[in-house]
Formats: structure tokens, sequence, C-alpha cells
């Protein structure tokens, strides 16, 4: 990058006189480019490199852009299956236990049950399917009973949180689950229940009213009724390792 006889004052000057001599020679069978020539060069490649990176960075965009476009897809054509005339019912129980396995961490199950989701969505034109236009209504739903499952929860409140008549959630709630309302929150409840049992020092009716039973007989009917068994047996059966 500078001229040869500037090298060679500046560079060679603390060699022996014959080695300075030798390097000399030498150079001059080096191929001389012209300073204005190497400065257009750097100025092209700089360019080059700058078309490069702007090529990689379009790149990724567009993958981006991709994966948009078909998650957009995925959530377009999930929303015309809520709206087709008679869907089945949606899997969310599913898609529960799939956000459910992803926050902890559980890539065998989480993918599995994508599978299932993924099978439900691509298949789903096969199927004739009911009325799933009230999708986000029964998971708000869904979410307030699992978060309030301890309470009384009641038909009535729900319906109002929702702007909907309480016959008219009812309908729509085994319409798109597949579970009456009071079934589905027994089933909650006796699911939270069961957790509990596994904890010898709680009474049955500490957990009966934990999981929103306000009677103790009521909720060893229902419990038998979701496990076929009374939480006694179910405790013996899990604590102890006992038939």
């Amino acid at each position: 990058m500078v001229e040869r006889e500037d090298y060679i004052d500046c560079e060679l000057t603390c060699l022996e006189k014959e080695q300075r001599t030798g390097i000399v020679r030498e150079l001059e069978s080096v191929p001389v480019v012209h300073t204005a020539t190497v400065n257009q060069m750097s100025t092209l490649l700089f360019m080059a490199v700058g078309f490069l990176n702007k090529v990689s960075a379009t790149e990724r965009m567009r993958k981006v852009q991709s994966a948009d476009a078909i998650q957009g897809q995925i959530n377009s054509y999930i929303l015309q299956l809520k709206q087709e005339e008679r869907p089945s019912p949606y899997p969310f129980a599913t898609e529960k236990a799939f956000l459910r396995s992803i926050r902890r961490a559980e890539r065998e199950e989480a993918g599995r049950l994508l599978n299932e989701l993924l099978g439900y969505i691509l298949l789903a034109s096969v199927f004739c399917y009911v009325d799933v236009r009230h999708a986000h209504t029964i998971h708000l739903c869904m979410q307030y009973i699992e978060t309030h499952y301890h309470e009384k929860v009641t038909l009535e409140q729900l319906a109002e949180r929702v702007f909907l008549s309480p016959a008219y959630l009812s309908r729509v709630f085994k319409e798109e689950t597949g579970t009456a309302f009071n079934d589905y929150l027994n089933r909650v409840r006796i699911t939270k229940a069961r957790q509990l049992l596994l904890h010898e020092e709680l009474r049955i009716i500490d957990v009966a009213s934990a999981v929103g039973f306000e009677d103790q007989s009521y909720f060893t009917k229902v419990f038998r009724r979701v496990t076929g068994m009374t939480p006694l047996r179910y405790r013996a059966r899990y604590t102890q390792g006992t038939d």
C-alpha cells in the first residue's frame, strides 16, 4: 500500500548493506499496483461486503417473514375451523397440556401434544364441525375456573363475566368442550384434590375445602365418580403403594 521507494527508505534502513541490496533486487520482480488502483479495489471490496451483508440480512428477514406468514396462516385456519358450521369440540385439554409441558421444558411431551393439535388442524377438512364461534369466551371461562376453583364458582358468575345468559353459556360450553359446566368444574377440583391427597398430614375435610367443596360427603361422592375410588382409598394406594 506504499510506494516502492518509500518502503525501501523506511523499512530496510536497519538491514545490512548486502541484505538490503538483495531485497531491493527481489523487489524489482514484484508487480506494482498503483495506489489509485488499490484504493479503487478497496472501495469495491467494501461495497461487495456491504452488499453481502445486506443480502444476508434480507435472507434472515425473509425467513422471519416466512415463519410469521406460516404462523398467520395456521392462526387463520384455526379461526376458520372455529367458525365452521357444526365443528367437533376443539381439544382445549390438549392445548392446555401442551402449554403446561412447554412451561416445564418437557420437550418430548410437548412434541407429542403438538402433533395431536396439528393432527386436529391438518385433518380438520375431513370432519364436519359444530359452531365454535365462542372459543375465546370458553377460554376465558376455563382460565377463570383454573385460578378460582377453590372458591364458589357458578355458571351465573361466569355468564355475567362474559356477557352471556347462563342458559346460553351452558349450551355453548357443552358444545365446545364436550363437557357440562359443572362436570368440568368438578373435574378440575378433583384433579387438584388428587395432588393434595398425596400429603398425608392433610385431613380429607381440609382437602375438600381447599378445592372448593363445602360438604365432605359430596366431595367424596364426586371424587368416587371421577376416579372410581374414595379419597381415602386413593390416598392409601398412591402414598403407601397398596391396593
